[in-house]
């Protein structure tokens, strides 16, 4: 049996359909990429917010404890300069 003989219009299309299958499979592999990088990313800055919110949380409570101590404890020492400074009469 003698040898296909194929025209060029043919050869073309077959080159053609192999670039859109070549490309296919890159985009498919390009998406795949670039959504589990989104996810990696996405969980990154999940796990900084979290963190960002203990650490807000604790900030929050020693800056509360820090105001309750200043009022207590310097209320204790303008009294204490008070009865001196009267005392001493300055």
């Amino acid at each position: 049996m003698p040898a296909k003989n194929t025209t060029p219009q043919a050869e073309q299309h077959k080159l053609w359909k192999f670039e859109l299958k070549n490309l296919a499979a890159t985009q498919k592999k390009f998406s795949r990429d670039l959504g589990r990088e989104f996810q990696r990313s996405h969980r990154e800055n999940t796990t900084c917010q979290k963190i960002a919110k203990a650490s807000a949380a604790k900030h929050e409570k020693l800056a509360a404890k820090l105001v309750k101590t200043e009022k207590r404890e310097g209320g204790r020492i303008h009294r204490r300069i008070a009865i001196l400074r009267g005392r001493l009469g300055i």
